[in-house]
């Protein structure tokens, strides 16, 4: 695991991921948000690559974006 903040933040997370049940379901959990996001607005154009950059790969940089503005 990589991430960043104290070393009690640390302890924290490594407890609630220990169990890899838990980690399979919010996995689950991350892929269903995903496949959400990604259903409501999809583009399609002769070229596969730039459907994919587009309906991928764009929306995921704009909500990591999103996501960090404030930190």
């Amino acid at each position: 695991m990589l991430g960043e903040g104290n070393r009690e933040e640390g302890r924290r997370i490594r407890v609630k991921y220990s169990d890899l049940k838990r980690v399979d379901a919010v996995y689950t959990d991350l892929a269903a948000y995903w496949k959400q996001k990604y259903a409501a607005l999809q583009i399609q154009t002769p070229n596969e690559g730039m459907n994919i950059l587009i309906n991928t790969w764009t929306l995921y940089q704009s909500e990591i974006n999103v996501m960090f503005e404030g930190c």
